[in-house]
């Protein structure tokens, strides 16, 4: 089973796209996964065949089992796929500075 799942409903060109970005965003931390799923659409079709916006939902699921899901909504397609590839990133450096210092969020009292 491949670790990078890739469900693309938009258009088959941006396949190799989304490869190519998590590879570049997400590659120094694949080891901490377990599988990593992006699930990448358009909504609203202009008359031009493209839509008047991307989505692109990020699922990484960690070894120790545990799920985030992210997600991005734009009108531009690179933004989309990469707003929710900057997302999963942020959650997991967080995540990481969490579990190794100890450290926590002060409540919003």
């Amino acid at each position: 089973m491949s670790k990078l799942v890739i469900h693309n409903e938009a258009q088959p060109e941006w396949t190799q796209v989304i490869d190519a970005k998590v590879t570049f965003m997400l590659d120094s931390m694949m080891h901490n996964f377990r599988r990593v799923e992006i699930s990448f659409s358009g909504r609203g079709r202009t008359t031009e065949g493209s839509y008047s916006a991307y989505i692109c939902t990020l699922v990484i699921t960690e070894t120790s089992g545990v799920r985030h899901e992210l997600h991005n909504e734009q009108p531009d397609p690179n933004v989309a796929i990469e707003g929710a590839l900057a997302r999963g990133r942020r959650s997991m450096t967080r995540t990481r500075r969490v579990r190794n210092t100890g450290w926590r969020q002060a409540s919003a009292r």
